[in-house]
């Protein structure tokens, strides 16, 4: 091993302690009783690392050339915010777990999931290599998917497929994108791998990382998996899977996009506009939806629209990168922390039937929907600061445009979060028997998330990341381009109350637009067959649309084997191997 002194085995630590839990839940070689309240443990020494690692100048290295094929870790700036990001998240998540899952008979494997997906994400945020970040990036993959159909109804398994199909999809796209960039660039490095990406031979290959990494983070086109899996997936999945899993795919783009680099003048603005269209189409189709899991998801969407676009910036203006990418990590970290409160938030609200305690519980959640909307003093205020300020750095000529759309984010969000804490007053279909009460445990993991979301955000752009500063809070023009777009939506609130019930849209958009083209070119088919008059071609029409839709039907089956995923995932880490040329010693 190298010398990373205390900090390189604190972070093998970081790995090891989850990846050990998951393998004592998977095989039942701890007590479920023991291993639930365990839980909260596991992201421990992560957050030991974040706040002992070094200063913002300094990188913190392990290698372990005996492991396999090598492991490299480095603890960098990006690397402490998302350590705290992950380990905060599951650590209040971990807390929800014994009084959620005391009588499930399917706890263990959630348990397992759960610690894996956190060793997964650990791994992937300390990755210095390619193979290290890939392993990473597809134990996070599966394991998600396990959280996801924990409930084993009809709407988990269902929305597990298809997010099965997303995954799957772009792990393929990261493999073929990741190969072509080490083959330019000569090593697994991450730092030359995203160096080359996009020169020579591998010119195209931004855009199969863009595409590939945009499934996980939920990216506006192909993010139809997310509003269907977060919502089916128990409480404290759907907060470390919108709060922090998506950031695997942010992270992603931060680390293999050549940022900082060779400037790629007609791709950053593309991508900064599917951010800005992310965000306005993620708030539309959120408003419309009847289920406030399912109106956080959207939000989700939407947020990582605004992601996006210090990425597109630091893609089309390399001298901004160092800024960019740092805002970005702030975003990440302000959403997550948000939005996993948000989620844990639900769960409380629709366990919760006294008057009393119900109000302060929409409160809160009112105080954490306020900072996504962006209001003064909350991190919304700092996340949303840095970015209109990265914005006006901005020489190309849609920077002014950007700004403008920046400014109405708040608006956005202020409708699509009032519409989630509308329908937690309304109930919808959730109401609790009298007298019941939340459990104590989900309420404490509730308030440890919402404590965070307010008072980590601050201290870390303080001090923890190069290129940005605090905004400064006696700034009177700050405070009024942060609350006029939420007072706009206010408003906008008040007037779609006044018209009556908003319209519905079912939620997976895209995905279910697909199915029902599917079910029209099946009847268009047999229609066309019926006019021309000639059965065999009606025939053959129908049975092709048929045998695709049973094609489908057998692949989504066969990805929701235990034992399919398993081998899929090994095949996927040995292929990776071998096209990076990676050899065993």
């Amino acid at each position: 091993m190298s010398d990373g002194g205390p900090m390189g085995l604190l972070a093998l630590l970081a790995v090891a302690f989850p990846l050990a839990g998951a393998l004592a839940a998977a095989l039942r070689a701890v007590p479920e009783r023991v291993l639930l309240r365990a839980s909260w443990v596991a992201p421990l020494p992560a957050l030991v690392l974040a706040v002992s690692a070094p200063g913002p100048d300094v990188v913190a290295r392990v290698e372990v050339a005996w492991l396999l094929l090598g492991l490299e870790m480095a603890v960098d700036p990006w690397a402490r915010v998302l350590l705290v990001l992950a380990g905060s998240l599951w650590l209040a998540a971990g807390v929800a777990l014994p009084t959620l899952l005391r009588d499930d008979r399917r706890s263990s494997r959630f348990a397992s999931a759960f610690q894996a997906a956190l060793a997964g994400m650990l791994l992937l945020v300390l990755a210095a290599d390619v193979v290290t970040f890939y392993t990473g990036f597809a134990l996070v993959t599966y394991a998600s998917y396990v959280l996801v159909v924990h409930n084993a109804t009809e709407r988990a398994v269902r929305a597990g497929r298809i997010y099965l199909v997303f995954g799957v999809v772009g792990e393929a796209l990261l493999l073929a994108g990741l190969a072509v960039a080490v083959g330019v660039a000569g090593t697994t490095a991450l730092g030359d791998v995203a160096a080359a990406a996009g020169e020579g031979a591998a010119a195209g290959v931004p855009v199969l990382l863009l595409v590939g990494f945009g499934i996980k983070a939920g990216m506006l086109g192909v993010h139809s998996w997310l509003p269907l899996a977060h919502p089916a997936a128990p409480v404290p999945a759907s907060a470390i899977l919108s709060g922090a899993i998506i950031t695997a795919g942010v992270l992603g783009w931060l680390r293999l996009l050549p940022l900082g680099d060779s400037p790629l003048p007609a791709f950053g603005p593309v991508v900064v506009g599917i951010g800005v269209a992310g965000f306005l189409a993620g708030a539309v189709l959120g408003a419309l939806q009847d289920d406030p899991k399912t109106v956080l998801a959207y939000s989700s969407v939407s947020q990582i629209g605004l992601v996006l676009v210090p990425v597109g910036i630091g893609l089309a203006a390399p001298e901004l990168a160092t800024p960019a990418g740092s805002v970005a990590i702030v975003f990440a970290l302000h959403h997550g922390l948000a939005k996993g409160a948000l989620f844990l938030g639900v769960g409380v609200a629709q366990a919760e039937s006294r008057s009393r305690p119900r109000r302060a519980v929409l409160l809160g959640q009112t105080a954490a929907a306020a900072a996504i909307a962006g209001l003064p003093l909350t991190s919304g205020m700092v996340a949303k600061g840095l970015l209109k300020d990265l914005a006006e750095g901005v020489t190309q000529p849609w920077g002014g445009a950007l700004y403008l759309a920046l400014l109405l984010s708040g608006t956005a969000s202020t409708v699509l979060l009032g519409r989630m804490l509308w329908l937690l007053t309304a109930q919808g279909g959730h109401e609790p028997p009298p007298g019941a009460a939340a459990p104590w445990s989900s309420v404490l993991a509730w308030l440890l998330a919402l404590g965070c979301s307010f008072a980590v955000t601050w201290p870390v752009v303080g001090g923890w990341l190069p290129g940005v500063a605090p905004p400064a809070v006696t700034d009177v023009g700050l405070w009024w381009d942060q609350s006029w777009p939420v007072a706009v939506g206010v408003g906008m609130l008040w007037g779609l109350s006044r018209v009556g019930p908003a319209p519905s849209v079912p939620a997976g958009d895209l995905v279910l637009a697909a199915e029902a083209a599917a079910t029209r070119l099946r009847g268009t088919a047999a229609l066309g067959g019926a006019v021309i008059g000639l059965p065999p071609l009606r025939r053959a029409l129908a049975g092709s649309v048929e045998r695709a839709r049973a094609a489908q039907a057998r692949t989504e089956s066969l990805f929701a084997r235990p034992m399919v995923t398993a081998l899929l995932v090994l095949l996927l880490l040995v292929g990776v191997l071998a096209a990076l040329g990676v050899t065993w010693p």
